[in-house]
């Protein structure tokens, strides 16, 4: 993993800047502390938080669970950028290649994670900013194609996957559990290069 910072300018609402992507570190504490915010904000935790029961969306992620999902996370291959704007975090963008849930698999293929933490960073165009900075990545790491989850429910998500050029692929019924049942996660897809003759 590339462990620079990278950088992209980018529209961010009606002005232009620059969006730093910082790689992640296991001991990173204040990312960390900012992701468990994140996980357990009930405005945003289910977007993209898989729940099995209502029991398993009231526990609370803690600093430690954190810690040891991104320690797991990272030794199994994961890729991980703070977003940063201004100077501040506002967001988390991360690929693992052929992870064993993708779906149906054509070759060599990354599975994208993205969170716009930070409230004032919705809707401004940085998630669009950071799937475009994560596909660069996973074009260095080989990949032909991106997968990427959306949880039936998360409309505006799938809007942009769409208008970035994503289409479904699957529906994988009983995914989460969130407002008393049990959703759908959608898989889309996207040809992220043309594989090269052998």
């Amino acid at each position: 993993m590339d462990q620079r910072p990278h950088e992209r300018r980018g529209h961010v609402g009606a002005r232009t800047a620059l969006i730093h992507f910082r790689p992640a570190h296991k001991d990173d504490g204040e990312a960390l502390a900012i992701m468990v915010r994140w996980a357990n904000d009930p405005a945003i935790r289910h977007l993209f938080r898989p729940f099995t029961d209502q029991q398993h969306a009231a526990r609370p992620k803690t600093l430690v669970s954190a810690a040891s999902d991104l320690a797991s996370a990272m030794e199994s291959g994961r890729q991980m950028y703070f977003i940063e704007l201004d100077g501040a975090v506002v967001g988390e963008v991360n690929l693992v290649m052929n992870p064993p849930h993708l779906h149906e698999p054509l070759g060599e293929t990354a599975w994208f994670g993205i969170v716009i933490g930070e409230e004032e960073a919705r809707g401004k165009g940085i998630g669009a900013e950071a799937i475009r900075f994560i596909e660069e990545v996973a074009r260095g790491e080989g990949a032909i194609w991106a997968q990427i989850g959306v949880f039936e429910f998360n409309e505006r998500a799938r809007r942009l996957y769409e208008n970035l050029g994503y289409h479904e692929i699957a529906r994988k019924a009983d995914a989460t559990w969130w407002k008393g049942k049990l959703w759908t996660d959608i898989r889309m897809q996207k040809q992220l290069q043309v594989p090269q003759p052998t």
